[in-house]
C-alpha cells in the first residue's frame, strides 16, 4: 500500500508527484505542506491517493494551507472525510480500511535492525600486534636511549651523599632552645555550635537549588488529557488548532469558551457561536472564518434558524447533503412558503415529502381561514376570539411539522 500526489509546482517540493510514497511519508510531507502554505499564505486542493494492489482504495481532495488539524494525521484525515464527503460509505467498509492504514503506519515505523561489522583492517590489527619496522641504526640509538638514564640516576646520589658529609661537618656545637606550640583547646559547645550553623547552611542552601532547579515541561499530551488547554497552548503554540478541534468534537462549550477568550480566533469564534446557539454571530463571523463543508452545514442551519431558508438552500446547491435538504424543505413549510416547498419536494429522494407537504397545505388553508375570521367584522366578538385562538394554533401545528432534524446532531468537527 502506498500513497501519490497531484499538486502544482508550489507544493512539489515537499509533494513528490512521480515516487510511490509510503504512508508514513505521506503523513509527514501533507503536514510540511500545510505549514508551507499557510506560511506563503496561499491554499490549494491537491489530490490524495492511496493505491492497493488491486489499484486506487481511496482517493480525496485535501484543503493545503486551510491549517485544519486534522491534515497533520492520516487516520483523522480518513475519519473527517467520512464524516463529511464519504457519510454514504458503510461502517464496517471504513473500519475494515482504517484498520488496514492503521496497521500499515505501524508497520513503516518500527525500527529497522542495523547490523554492524568491524572492518576486515580492524579485525587483523585486533588479532596480530605487528611491531612496527625500525632500522638497525635508529635500534641502536633507541637503546642508548634507554641506557643514559640508568647512569644518571647514580649521579645525584652520589652528590646527595657528599652534601651530606658536608652539612655534617658544617653543623654548629651548640643548639637553640627547643620552642613548643601552644595548644588551642576549643570547648565541646563551640563546636556543637559550628557544626549546627554549617548543617544549617548546608540545608538552606539545597534547599535554595531545589527551588531553582529547572521544572520539566509536561508533554502535550499530559496536558490535554489533565484538560489543561490554555498550558498547552502557551507551552506549543503550533497546536492551537488542534487544540480548538477538539474542543469542537467533544462539544466541550465551557473549556472553547476560555480557550477562544485566551486565544481568539475567527475559526473557534464561529464555532464558541454555533455551540451557543447564537446563530446571528455565526453568520456575521462566518465572513472571516474557514468554512470546511462541516462549517458550511453549521451555517446553513443559522440561516434556517434565522428564518432565512433560501440562503440555507443555496449553500445546500453546493455542499448536496440529502439531510440539509429536508431540514430547509420543513423550514419552508414552517415559514408557509409552500410553493418553494413543493419545488424543493420533486428534487427530494423521499416519499414522505409529498405527504408532509399535503399536510402542511392542510394547516396553511386552515390558519388562513382562522386569520380571516379573527378578522371579520361579520362575526361575533366571540367567534373572532375563538379565530384569532384558531390561528395561533394551526401556526403552531404548521411550525411543528416533521419535528426536529437529528442533522444538528452530527454537525461537531
Amino acid at each position: 500500500m502506498y500513497a501519490k500526489f497531484e499538486c502544482s509546482r508550489k507544493l512539489r517540493q515537499f509533494l513528490k508527484k512521480k515516487r510511490q510514497l509510503s504512508l508514513s511519508e505521506a503523513e509527514k510531507m501533507i503536514s510540511a505542506a500545510d505549514d508551507y502554505a499557510i506560511q506563503h499564505h496561499f491554499k490549494e486542493d491537491v489530490n490524495f491517493k492511496i493505491i492497493g494492489q488491486d489499484g486506487i482504495e481511496y482517493e480525496d481532495n485535501l484543503p493545503i494551507g486551510t491549517g485544519q488539524g486534522w491534515l497533520h494525521n492520516l487516520l483523522l484525515i480518513l475519519d473527517h472525510a467520512y464524516q463529511t464527503v464519504l457519510s454514504d460509505q458503510s461502517p464496517e467498509a471504513f473500519k475494515a480500511f482504517s484498520d488496514r492504514v492503521r496497521q500499515e503506519l505501524t508497520i513503516e515505523e518500527q525500527p529497522k535492525a542495523v547490523q554492524e561489522t568491524l572492518p576486515v583492517v580492524a579485525r587483523q590489527e585486533k588479532a596480530h600486534h605487528l611491531k612496527p619496522i625500525v632500522s638497525k641504526e635508529e635500534e641502536a640509538v633507541r637503546k642508548a636511549g634507554s641506557s643514559a638514564p640508568a647512569t644518571t640516576k647514580q649521579k645525584p646520589q652520589e652528590s646527595r651523599k657528599g652534601s651530606l658529609r658536608r652539612r655534617v661537618r658544617k653543623e654548629p656545637m651548640w643548639r637553640l632552645p627547643h620552642l613548643k606550640r601552644p595548644k588551642i583547646r576549643l570547648s565541646a559547645q563551640i563546636i556543637k555550635r559550628f557544626v549546627l550553623a554549617a548543617a544549617t547552611i548546608l540545608v538552606v542552601a539545597i534547599f535554595m537549588l531545589f527551588l531553582m532547579r529547572p521544572k520539566p515541561v509536561p508533554s502535550y499530551q499530559t496536558l490535554i488529557q489533565n484538560a489543561s488547554y490554555v498550558q498547552a497552548a502557551k507551552l506549543y503554540p503550533s497546536k492551537h488548532r488542534d487544540i480548538e478541534a477538539r474542543l469542537v468534537k467533544d462539544n466541550d462549550e465551557k473549556s472553547l469558551a476560555a480557550f477562544v477568550q485566551k486565544y481568539p480566533s475567527n475559526n473557534g469564534r464561529f464555532d464558541l457561536a454555533y455551540m451557543q446557539k447564537k446563530f446571528s454571530t455565526v453568520i456575521s463571523v462566518s465572513q472571516d472564518a474557514d468554512l470546511t463543508a462541516v462549517r458550511k452545514v453549521k451555517l446553513a442551519i443559522s440561516y434556517i434558524y434565522q428564518n432565512q431558508p433560501e440562503n440555507a438552500l443555496t449553500i445546500n446547491s453546493e455542499i448536496k447533503s440529502q439531510q440539509l435538504q429536508q431540514l430547509i424543505f420543513l423550514a419552508l413549510i414552517h415559514e408557509g412558503k409552500l410553493d418553494q416547498a413543493a419545488t424543493l419536494a420533486k428534487s427530494m429522494n423521499n416519499k414522505d415529502a409529498d405527504k408532509v407537504l399535503e399536510v402542511g397545505k392542510t394547516y396553511q388553508a386552515a390558519y388562513e381561514k382562522a386569520k380571516a375570521d379573527a378578522n371579520n367584522p361579520k362575526l361575533s366578538e366571540t367567534d373572532r376570539k375563538q379565530a384569532l385562538k384558531d390561528q395561533h394554533n394551526w401556526l403552531a401545528l404548521r411550525k411543528s411539522l416533521g419535528g426536529k432534524s437529528p442533522y444538528e446532531e452530527s454537525t461537531n468537527e
